[in-house]
């Protein structure tokens, strides 16, 4: 028996939904087989985001020590805002201090006054010498890492601590002491070594839990 075809418009219709059962089923296997890539092979966006951060930061500073002594000349300009700005940033959970190769200078003035401006008080500094730190009861071989801002304070600090397991880090800041010639070129010189070194522990130590 012969069967009859069925009219123009079925046979249009059963196209129709042959291609778009055809397409369907493509894009199921297809979504499978994306769905078991991902599930294997592939890493969230944000998470390589993160870790990449996660390892720029973390190559990019360092632990910060248990204690630090910064020094220079006199101990009246350079190594006291240095003391000041870290104890800003780090707070109390660092031991901070500051000695110089003499004490024969009080506290400068301009140092202070640039340092206020960050909302520090260095006014109540009274200046000393690394021989004083003994008579106060300072051990140079107690802290954790020196950073000497002048090349004398090097010099003196590597010489002091030439027998102890001790590290002795040399930073480069401007002496601003006699620079410019009235108030404001002063000023702007004390600025920027305080500015250096603010710079430098940021970039060392990062910026703590200060806001600034």
């Amino acid at each position: 028996m012969t069967r009859s075809k069925p009219p123009p418009q079925t046979r249009l219709r059963r196209l129709i939904w042959r291609g778009v059962a055809s397409t369907m089923r493509v894009r199921v296997s297809y979504k499978s087989v994306w769905r078991g890539r991902r599930r294997s092979t592939m890493t969230p966006p944000d998470a390589c985001l993160r870790s990449s951060v996660f390892c720029i930061s973390g190559a990019s500073l360092d632990r910060l020590p248990q204690s630090i002594l910064f020094c220079c000349d006199h101990n009246s300009v350079r190594s006291p805002m240095a003391e000041g700005l870290a104890k800003k940033l780090y707070g109390t959970g660092v031991y901070l201090q500051s000695a110089g190769v003499k004490s024969d200078l009080d506290i400068d003035g301009f140092a202070v006054s640039v340092c206020m401006e960050l909302g520090i008080e260095l006014s109540r500094h009274r200046s000393r010498s690394f021989d004083e730190m003994v008579q106060w009861g300072d051990d140079l071989s107690s802290f954790d890492l020196v950073v000497a801002l002048s090349p004398a304070s090097q010099r003196r600090a590597q010489e002091l601590t030439r027998h102890a397991h001790l590290d002795v880090e040399y930073w480069p800041i401007l002496d601003p002491t006699g620079l410019g010639e009235g108030r404001d070129d002063r000023l702007a010189s004390y600025r920027q070594a305080r500015d250096q070194i603010h710079s430098r522990l940021i970039a060392r130590w990062g910026n703590g839990d200060s806001e600034e």
